[in-house]
């Protein structure tokens, strides 16, 4: 009798823990990224609306100076990178949504034509720049700390990356028609991923997530193989982070345990 109500309770506390970590928040959006503690930020235009891991609003930022927003890296939660490609200026924000350091002129440094830029280790960060086809780290100081030189000489081939992300040590620099090519923090080049036609993924560990249609496909990048996840309604963007799936249909958010 004690080992079936003991059953009982523990039946209903996962149900319990189940429903309290599924919820949904309604909001515009054309994308969203999910820190590594479960915050979630979405970019609305020129806006950036953090939310908790409970779906609670916390705070807003937004800068009507510089345009809408390009690119929202969110990998340190505490100096996250806004980039307005419009204008070739990087903001740096912290946990709460506030400006911590100088605003960052690209073109001042000498690079008109950074198409891409995300996070890196230790306070630094990378550019793709379009003029020499070449990714550029700098420190925190906003110096040159690598390069990797021009990279249509090194493919033979002219490349037209569409995105840009750091990742357990190594640099992932997508392109469409080519597939991911892997760096790794010192702009060393080490494979390409012959995965084509992506606009965007997710790493985590060694598995590469994305989005094709109404599947998500999860891919092994040492075993080399693939699994797949069919959704009933397509959505515009997916994330996996901590046991949670989040999915995003333009003004709405879903989250709920894998």
């Amino acid at each position: 009798m004690k080992n079936k109500l003991l059953h009982i309770f523990l039946l209903l506390f996962c149900s319990a823990f189940i429903q309290n970590n599924s919820f949904k928040i309604i909001q515009k959006h054309q994308s969203f990224k999910v820190d590594n503690l479960g915050n979630i930020y979405f970019v609305n235009n020129d806006e950036v609306i953090k939310y908790n891991q409970q779906g609670k609003l916390i705070n807003r930022y937004s800068n009507l100076q510089l345009g809408n927003i390009t690119t929202l890296d969110v990998t340190n939660p505490l100096k996250m990178i806004v980039y307005y490609k419009d204008f070739q200026q990087i903001v740096f924000i912290d946990n709460q949504l506030s400006t911590n350091s100088d605003i960052i002129n690209l073109e001042e440094l000498g690079f008109e034509q950074t198409d891409l830029v995300c996070t890196s280790v230790n306070n630094s960060f990378w550019i793709f720049d379009k003029r020499n086809s070449e990714l550029i780290r700098f420190n925190e100081q906003s110096k040159i700390v690598n390069r990797t030189g021009n990279l249509n000489l090194i493919f033979n081939k002219k490349i037209t990356p569409n995105y840009l992300v750091e990742q357990n040590g190594y640099v992932y620099l997508n392109c469409f028609d080519s597939g991911i090519n892997v760096f790794d923090i010192y702009g060393t080049f080490s494979k390409t991923i012959g995965i084509k036609s992506l606009t965007q993924f997710q790493i985590s560990n060694e598995f590469l997530l994305y989005q094709k249609d109404s599947v998500l496909i999860s891919y092994n990048t040492k075993l080399f193989n693939e699994t797949q996840q069919k959704f009933n309604k397509i959505p515009t963007q997916v994330q996996y982070k901590n046991g949670l799936q989040y999915l995003g249909f333009n003004d709405t958010l879903l989250v709920k345990p894998i």
